[in-house]
């Protein structure tokens, strides 16, 4: 989608032209902070599943959201140390992230 603008909107240009923009909300792509460090890139296929987990099922409550809101307050700078190295990379990876995501995979589809 394009900054600022919402879905079935209408845009014009400092030229004067106009086009209609019909577009569908998407899912959020906020980063999952922790996961995206521990695989080196917000793009792994895990971390769309952790993504998929947050929209349907933790965002749909108030304990989910309150865990959300949190986690996003709390793991930037954890995530930041764990980016710094490759050996703890790849524990939080196998150890934290990959069973989360399995755990994760038995509620999304």
């Amino acid at each position: 989608m394009i900054d600022g603008v919402q879905a079935n909107e209408r845009v014009i240009y400092e030229n004067g032209e106009s086009i209609e923009l019909n577009l569908t909300a998407t899912k959020s792509v906020s980063h999952c902070f922790i996961a995206t460090a521990a695989y080196g890139t917000p793009m792994h296929g895990d971390i769309n599943v952790l993504r998929d987990f947050r929209d349907e099922y933790l965002m749909t409550n108030a304990v989910g959201r309150t865990f959300v809101k949190i986690y996003y307050s709390t793991s930037p700078p954890i995530a930041d140390a764990i980016s710094e190295n490759e050996g703890v990379r790849t524990v939080v990876r196998d150890g934290l992230v990959k069973p989360l995501v399995h755990i994760s995979r038995l509620f999304v589809g």
